[in-house]
């Protein structure tokens, strides 16, 4: 893969925001694999999160797959909400 190094300047006059983008090539061009921003993976704080949905709704026996597909369809269809909590 590729990592794409990039700074993202603050409006407010901050420090920049350092962006990476993991990139890997398909025979239909580039893909995004993952965003680490300030040294946090998207990925991996994804997985956490869908983790948490998923085993806190019985796993794989107890409905935690419905549960997951649940969450993500919510979460599509609104997606300020998640950034409304922080």
């Amino acid at each position: 893969g590729i990592v794409v190094q990039s700074h993202i300047m603050r409006p407010a006059g901050g420090p920049p925001l350092k962006v990476d983008w993991k990139i890997f090539r398909t025979k239909n061009g580039f893909k995004v694999l993952d965003i680490v921003v300030d040294g946090v993976s998207m990925s991996i704080t994804l997985r956490s999160e869908y983790t948490g949905v998923f085993q806190s709704n019985g796993g794989m026996g107890g409905g935690g797959v419905e549960a997951l597909f649940k969450y993500l369809r919510d979460k599509i269809s609104s997606p300020s909400s998640s950034e409304d909590s922080e």
